[in-house]
């Protein structure tokens, strides 16, 4: 298939990672794959003493194959500063962490063949520039497809040229070998910026993703040439170097003189035939059958939780494992949580309780959160998040890293171990760690990248159903990450969710059609989202009994009625916040949490206002009450006897009379996680009295 290659020779200069090619070999195993090949020695990119930073010019062919399904994720032409780093598959492009964020100082000019709408990618053919993250900062449709069959074996050509003085970079992109005059993208910047090593490694990466589409990349040649550019002394010329003809392509090194002055050329280097990518092949046998028998344990494992599943359950909560997800015994969550330690707590509700935990043999922190189930709903939540969130890769959602079963009383999940808590606790402790204007502006962004992914951005759409600020943690940057997706539900996309025998979610964040009929849909998840966006925004909890009316979206709306809103601005904010992005902010929680599920925006919509890339909407001064039917929006009682009562009011609805709500024997109002009509899903719940709506 590929040109013969001495791999004494190929692996002599270069560093070959993950799933490479270097030979004639097949390729099966091409799921969730990536490749990596870095030149092995180090290019000079800074002078950090005087502050400058080198011109390079680079020129290159490859091929991109895809399979009979469709294309891989695509390629890249990349500069690390750190020639260890080990990225992802899928969106990653093996250079960038699960979530798409960097994990050493990165540069890549990424061709790239499958649209991840949760990256703002404009479609599944285009070129982009990433500058630390996998989403670029610049970026243009391809002239052409980049991806061609297998039989067609079309080559592409590339050129990536930055000019220091000009702080500007320019890729061009043809079918033939001639330089276009006009690059297809530029971009202005100044890798100061985003660099502090004064050394980069140079090469390719190549993805595929988690979908039976996937793409062989080639790597045919690579001219790279670098300069302090200097007055007296031009940029080089730029070399194309054609296919070495015959059957050996050739790696050579050529101008390799050491450089005497900053004015001198670095380096010269030209490669010749590297394939890389949709293949699984790893060069030392032990670790081979390392992989073999991890594989098996793992497979071991999920036999014997699914056979020590209780019976009472319709299918096994083990149905839709992944094998990518690690399974662990209970002995080893026992010795990580030193035998599920109080002292070891990081949060506890309904579901059970989290405890953080260090794996044994390893210093790798976890979060395990230990599922009661004496009732299906442990079962049922550990079900949906062992078959949805262990799918699922985005970098504001939170990471399964693997589950436990024991026997038929307990479920466990690991989940990485994000260090600063949730939002909830940054924002409402007794001493709150104090979160600037930008950081919680941040956090909006990325919980409303999380929410976009599930709805729009994923082969089938995901309803969260309890998004709140104590489901959005914080990692080390304090960005979003969503968790819980113990409530979650998965329908097809443009598919209308069927109504559901239990209201669930948590008081404050529910939409009041959600109340009503039972039917959860992505407006709902908007609701919720609007709810967190004024908790951030105001400093309060979305509800609090201690204030008036209870709701804070109500609140809210009654300061927007008076002229006032900026007065619910939290006090720790004044005069440390731009008040012009808080009161979009507020507006868009008022326009998210509206009564009427037809006048909340998606949440595209909602990353393109906090963008600055759409308007904000006009919405009303005040809040309307929509208009329900009474007949259809009437609950059951639930068949708890009720131990506590208080009065029910829902943002967006108005009690006809007496509304009461009342809460199970084992949980009290304000203490519960979650509520529900019927205890059918959930036991620890609030439920509903008969009750009628008026308009």
């Amino acid at each position: 298939m590929f040109p013969a290659m001495d791999p004494a020779s190929d692996r002599k200069n270069f560093t070959l990672r993950n799933n490479q090619m270097v030979r004639n070999e097949s390729y099966q195993n091409y799921f969730s794959t990536f490749g990596v090949a870095l030149y092995e020695q180090p290019i000079q990119l800074l002078n950090s003493s005087s502050q400058e930073v080198v011109s390079f010019n680079a020129s290159f062919s490859f091929q991109m194959e895809q399979g009979p399904k469709g294309a891989g994720d695509g390629m890249a032409f990349i500069m690390f500063s750190d020639k260890g780093m080990v990225g992802s598959a899928g969106s990653s492009l093996g250079i960038f962490d699960p979530y798409g964020s960097n994990v050493v100082e990165t540069f890549a000019v990424e061709f790239d063949t499958y649209q991840n709408l949760d990256l703002d990618d404009i479609n599944d053919n285009h070129v982009g520039v990433d500058l630390n993250g996998a989403r670029s900062t610049k970026f243009i449709s391809a002239p052409f497809d980049l991806a061609s069959p297998m039989a067609a074996r079309v080559r592409v050509y590339g050129w990536v040229d930055y000019d220091s003085s000009l702080e500007l970079l320019e890729v061009r992109l043809d079918k033939s070998s001639k330089k276009p005059a006009n690059p297809l993208l530029s971009h202005s910047f100044n890798f100061l910026t985003f660099f502090s090593n004064e050394e980069v490694w140079v090469g390719f990466s190549g993805s595929n993703g988690y979908c039976d589409c996937y793409s062989h990349y080639t790597i045919y040649d690579l001219n790279f040439s670098s300069w302090f550019p200097g007055p007296d002394v031009p940029s080089p010329p730029l070399l194309v170097t054609p296919p070495v003809p015959g059957p050996e392509p050739l790696i050579r090194r050529q101008n390799t003189t050491a450089m005497t002055t900053s004015r001198a050329p670095l380096s010269l280097v030209v490669i010749g035939g590297i394939a890389f990518g949709s293949v699984a092949i790893i060069s030392a046998t032990g670790f081979i059958s390392w992989c073999v028998w991890a594989r098996r344990r793992n497979r071991l494992r999920v036999q014997k939780a699914s056979a020590a599943s209780p019976s009472g359950t319709e299918e096994s909560p083990m149905s839709g494992f992944s094998e990518s997800l690690q399974i662990f015994t209970f002995k080893e969550l026992e010795l990580a949580t030193k035998n599920f330690d109080d002292a070891l707590i990081l949060g506890e509700g309904g579901f059970g309780r989290v405890y953080r935990g260090q794996l044994p043999g390893s210093k790798q922190l976890v979060a395990v959160k230990k599922v009661s189930s004496h009732s299906k709903q442990g079962a049922r939540e550990f079900q949906a998040e062992v078959r949805i969130i262990s799918q699922l890769r985005h970098r504001n959602i939170v990471r399964l890293l693997g589950c436990c079963i024991q026997g038929p009383e307990n479920f466990l999940l690991v989940y990485e171990f994000l260090p600063n808590g949730s939002l909830h606790d940054a924002l409402f402790t007794q001493n709150p760690r104090l979160l600037s204007w930008a950081m919680r502006f941040n956090i909006l962004q990325g919980l409303a990248a999380s929410l976009d992914y599930l709805h729009e951005g994923w082969k089938k759409q995901v309803l969260h159903r309890d998004v709140k600020s104590s489901n959005v943690m914080l990692d080390d940057d304090f960005n979003a990450m969503l968790g819980d997706f113990g409530l979650a539900r998965m329908v097809a996309h443009r598919q209308m969710p069927a109504a559901i025998t239990a209201v669930v979610g948590t008081y404050g964040y529910i939409a009041p059609e959600a109340a009503m009929t039972g039917r959860f849909t992505p407006k709902t998840d908007v609701f919720a989202f609007g709810a967190v966006a004024v908790e951030i925004a105001c400093g309060r909890k979305a509800f609090d009994e201690r204030h008036p009316g209870g709701f804070l979206v109500n609140w809210v709306w009654s300061k927007m009625a008076a002229d006032e809103l900026l007065s619910c601005v939290d006090n720790r904010l004044v005069g440390k916040c731009d008040l012009q992005q808080v009161e979009l902010v507020l507006h868009l929680g008022l326009l998210c949490s509206h009564p009427d599920a037809g006048e909340r925006p998606t949440m595209h919509k909602v990353i393109e206002i906090l963008s600055g890339t759409r308007e904000m909407p006009s919405i009303p001064r005040s809040k309307r009450i929509p208009e329900y039917s009474p007949d259809a929006y009437t609950t059951r009682m639930h068949r708890f006897t009720p131990t506590a009562e208080t009065p029910l009011n829902i943002p967006g609805l108005e009690p006809q009379g007496q509304i009461s709500m009342f809460s199970s024997n084992t949980t009290s109002i304000l203490g519960s996680r979650s509520y529900s009509t019927s205890g059918v899903d959930y036991s620890d719940s609030i439920d509903y009295a008969d009750a009628t709506y008026k308009s």
